[in-house]
């Protein structure tokens, strides 16, 4: 007796936190891109 379907590819929730935790880590870099450019700019 099978307990779980094997399905291939991923289901909508696995799709829509993956893309969340990216956006998180893509946000991040940019802020911290941000604050380096604007660190240089100052000296």
């Amino acid at each position: 007796m099978k307990l779980r379907n094997e399905e291939k590819g991923m289901s909508l929730v696995e799709v829509v936190v993956s893309i969340t935790i990216l956006s998180i880590i893509l946000l991040s870099f940019a802020s911290l891109f941000q604050q380096s450019s604007k660190t240089t700019e100052n000296n």
